[in-house]
């Protein structure tokens, strides 16, 4: 019997932990670790228990916003259970919906009290971040909102996860923001809009055929094609003018080592081979920030 309980145990956790998405979380995890190094790039001291909240706030938004979204995908039956992207907990488990409402519930309330002791370590007026990227998060595909499915997900996801995200936690340890925060912000939130993009070039034709209107069904594969190239060209762009103009570190400049990856990736989007496009995204993202953020202690 007990071996019994724990083999189940051990089935759900493995069932809810894919469920979860967990390949996807580090881009908010290198997000909130880069906005820190660059506020420890100020000489200030860092704050361990608002580092903590930062980290859990985004890493528990992050893991609702994936819940809601296949949630509500999968109710709109725009995922179905030979969906590649329907989730274990819902195809699997006939109890699925109800049970990922209840977990959605759960992790809500826990985000609420971080958010409120967020707020209690820094300032009241940075609740703001917890909630607009709460709302952000489950409106990407929850009525009535559901912004995924009008045009508007690649810009909000730029925004919401690759700007606000990183900034947020550079302004929770020193209280202020300032030009050179952005610049150096965009090549992390321009790699995060490359793996949506390929995310979406790899789903356009399941997306248009359920009615979804993506960004990448609205502007069509060439447009969105080419603005994939510049999604991950860019980020080495604004680096060099970093450099240059913004007194980023030197050593800043050793992500130019991951160059040589990125023709590798184009060449899968002009080829039109999209299966697995948007994980090796999501691996050059991680390499890339890798190398950003240790740069920065050097």
């Amino acid at each position: 019997m007990t071996m019994i309980l724990v083999r189940n145990t051990s089935s759900l956790i493995r069932l809810w932990w894919t469920s979860i998405r967990p390949f996807s979380l580090g881009t908010s995890l290198l997000a909130v670790l880069f906005g820190v190094s660059l506020a420890r790039q100020t000489g200030l001291t860092l704050r361990g228990t608002v580092l903590a909240l930062t980290l859990l706030i985004a890493l528990l938004i992050h893991v609702v916003t994936n819940l809601t979204n296949s949630l509500y995908d999968w109710i709109s039956g725009h995922d179905k259970a030979t969906s590649p992207q329907a989730i274990p907990i819902l195809r699997d488990n006939p109890q699925g919906v109800k049970l990922v409402k209840q977990a959605i519930s759960l992790l809500s309330l826990v985000i609420a009290i971080a958010s409120l002791l967020f707020a209690y370590f820094t300032s009241w007026p940075m609740l703001l971040w917890p909630v607009t990227g709460y709302l952000g998060g489950i409106y990407y595909t929850k009525p009535p909102l559901a912004y995924k499915h009008k045009g508007i997900s690649l810009p909000a996801v730029f925004v919401l996860m690759g700007m606000m995200l990183p900034m947020v936690s550079f302004v929770a340890q020193t209280s202020y923001v300032s030009k050179e925060l952005i610049v150096f912000c965009l090549p992390v939130a321009l790699l995060v809009a490359a793996i949506l993009g390929a995310n979406e070039l790899r789903d356009r034709g399941v997306d248009a055929a359920a009615g979804s209107i993506t960004f990448t069904v609205l502007f069509g594969d060439r447009f969105c094609g080419a603005l994939y190239y510049a999604l991950l060209t860019l980020p080495y762009l604004f680096i060099a003018i970093s450099v240059l103009w913004f007194s980023l570190a030197p050593a800043s400049l050793t992500v130019f080592l991951t160059l040589p990856l990125v023709p590798s990736l184009t060449r899968k989007v002009q080829e039109q081979e999209f299966r697995g496009l948007d994980v090796a995204t999501a691996q050059f993202h991680g390499l890339f920030c890798f190398i950003y953020i240790l740069s920065l202690y050097f």
